[in-house]
Formats: structure tokens, C-alpha cells, sequence
């Protein structure tokens, strides 16, 4: 199975924190890689160093085969790779369909649908068409959600990494959530990276886990295999 994501070393240190310690991982092209590891553990520095949006101090981020360490974050966009973040970032003032064509502009060099084909797929995949003239700071949180993912979307990523998109949700919302991970995953053709906390669901959406403890990796393998492994437990509740 290719590697889509491949990181090497990868170091980051904020003044005498270091929050990234000579990571090493990657990403199987067709996979979901779920992310864990306690508070802490560098995984959403991980992602701003992936996306840009962060220069590593040292250590290489492979995409596709192609060094992009230290790309600026719309260039990276532009070649694939698509984030969200925790707490939604939609544009609150713009409508959804204003938010997804914005994001088609940013990004979307590579699809193979035009704007128009790409935009009433995504509406219809995330049965937002009711909702595509409603103003984003006017939606729910489960909404907001599903705006960012059809944001990222928009810009025809082959990589999609979602930062806790189930934090706040319900369970029935974050069954709901795990279902159309799937659905990207397997309809659009797109890895995902995911950071998550609900070992539960991590376990029911992954192909493969990657576990990190203080910035460093800490093992790889099925979700069995990791969620059941001494040394996670143990990074975890500290026993």
C-alpha cells in the first residue's frame, strides 16, 4: 500500500517547550489513520506543520512523494492536502454557498469536476441545500461542522485531516460524523488523518492508528493493536 503522507524527524520547539520531537510517521494513501494521544502531546502541532501553517525546525514532510517542508499553506492546499480545525472556521458573515465556492477558489486545481459539478456534490453529500443561502454564524455546531468538511472539500483534496471534528457533538452526531468520514473516504477517494479523543469511535473508523506521547511517535498499528497496548495505557492515565 503507497504512502500519500510521510513524515521524517519531524522537530518543532516553542522557546523551551518541545512540542514535536524527532516525529516519525505516515499516511497509506486509501487509509483513515486515526491520530491519539493525551493532552499535550504535540498532535495538533503536527497538523500545522503538515498544512503550513508552521515551519518544523527540523525533519521533512513527504506529500506524495514530493518534499513540501515549509511550503506555504495555500500551496500545500493547492497540491492536496485539506484541514479543519477543532472549533469551526467557517467565514460567520458568508452564506454556505459563498464559503464553499471561496473554498474552490483557494484551492481545487487538481479536480477533475468543475465548480459548479463539485459544489452540488458536496451540497447534496452533506444535504445542505436547504441551508445554502443561510448565513454560517446562524447554523448549528453539527452544521458548522459539516461546513467546514464540504469547505475542504471544495478545494479536491487527496488528503483530508480533521482536527476533533467531534468535539461538542452527540453521540448520534458523532455516529453521523463517523459514517460520512467513511463515505469521504471511500466516494471521494481521500485519505484522512483524524485527531480524536473517543477511543470509541477512533476504533469503529480506523484502518490504522498512530499513537504519540510528548511529541514523539509511540507505535503504529490495527486499532486492536494499539488501543490494547501497554505503553499507550500507561501514556494516558500515567500508570
Amino acid at each position: 500500500m503507497s504512502e500519500i503522507l510521510e513524515l521524517e524527524d519531524i522537530t518543532k520547539t516553542f522557546g523551551g517547550i518541545i512540542a514535536l520531537d524527532g516525529f516519525e510517521g505516515s499516511v497509506a494513501a486509501d487509509d483513515i489513520t486515526g491520530l491519539i494521544g493525551p493532552n499535550g502531546a504535540g498532535k495538533t502541532t503536527l497538523f500545522n506543520v503538515i498544512t503550513g501553517a508552521l515551519d518544523p525546525d527540523s525533519g521533512t514532510v513527504r506529500f506524495q512523494g514530493e518534499d513540501v517542508t515549509r511550503e506555504r499553506a495555500h500551496k500545500i492546499c493547492r497540491k492536496g492536502i485539506a484541514r479543519t480545525f477543532q472549533t469551526p472556521k467557517p467565514i460567520r458573515s458568508l452564506t454556505v454557498e459563498k464559503n464553499l465556492r471561496v473554498a474552490h477558489r483557494f484551492g481545487g486545481s487538481d479536480s477533475t469536476l468543475d465548480e459548479e459539478e463539485l459544489y452540488q456534490r458536496t451540497l447534496e453529500f452533506f444535504d445542505l441545500g436547504k441551508k445554502q443561502n443561510v448565513r454560517t454564524e446562524n447554523l448549528q455546531l453539527i452544521e458548522q461542522k459539516q461546513v467546514d468538511v464540504a469547505r475542504a472539500l471544495m478545494s479536491a483534496p487527496t488528503l483530508l485531516l480533521l482536527d476533533e471534528i467531534m468535539a461538542g457533538l452527540t453521540p448520534t452526531e458523532k455516529i453521523d460524523m463517523c459514517e460520512t468520514i467513511k463515505q469521504l473516504n471511500s466516494e471521494f477517494d481521500i485519505a484522512v488523518l483524524l485527531i480524536e479523543h473517543d477511543l470509541k469511535r477512533m476504533r469503529s473508523i480506523s484502518d490504522t492508528i498512530i499513537a504519540m506521547n510528548n511529541g514523539r511517535h509511540l507505535l503504529t498499528g490495527s486499532p486492536t493493536e494499539v488501543l490494547e497496548d501497554d505503553g499507550l495505557q500507561e501514556a494516558y492515565i500515567g500508570k
